[in-house]
């Protein structure tokens, strides 16, 4: 494929919006306070055009992560002395089997925030950008890296490979 169409797909390969999806052209996401973005069926048209990697497809509640990093690009629209960000999710934890995630949070390559989560209660983190982490064109490219991802298989809970860390539920610009 050429020109501007991103190939990462959020849904799964083989369903019927997939490819559709795949080929959607992507859009410049300008992202202002108080907006979010839903990973849920009933509100997901912004989840299909921003640039997104390493989320798996949307379920009712939200979409797991299915690579060891995920990320997820968008722009700020005004100047600002800096961005706060909220990540709401439910943490792949199983309490004998699983004990805790971990995530490193980078925003445009420099790690801003470590999250622990050490229980499977939907909870909300924030990470503060300061403005001179933004890039020239307030482009926010927010990268999670879940350093304990473990795969249903591995645990002979399912068929499911994917590492599992966090069901992503909204990631909502507080500031």
């Amino acid at each position: 494929v050429e020109g501007d169409l991103a190939i990462d797909c959020i849904t799964c390969s083989g369903c019927e919006m997939s490819e559709t999806y795949k080929l959607k052209q992507k859009e410049t996401k300008y992202f202002a306070p108080g907006e979010s973005i839903q990973y849920d069926l009933e509100n997901s048209d912004n989840v299909r055009v921003i640039h997104t990697k390493g989320v798996s497809r949307i379920q009712r509640n939200g979409a797991w992560n299915n690579l060891t990093t995920s990320t997820v690009e968008f722009y700020v629209k005004e100047p600002v002395d800096h961005v706060c960000l909220e990540v709401t999710g439910e943490p792949f934890v199983i309490p004998g089997l699983v004990e805790e995630q971990n995530v490193v949070v980078r925003v445009n390559g420099t790690e801003l925030a470590k999250w622990n989560y050490s229980n499977s209660q939907v909870q909300a983190k924030q990470v503060e950008i300061p403005a001179s982490f933004l890039a020239e064109d307030r482009k926010v490219i927010l990268e999670m890296e879940f350093l304990n991802g473990t795969s249903p298989l591995s645990l002979g809970m399912g068929r499911d490979e994917r590492k599992r860390a966090l069901l992503i539920q909204k990631i909502e610009r507080i500031s």
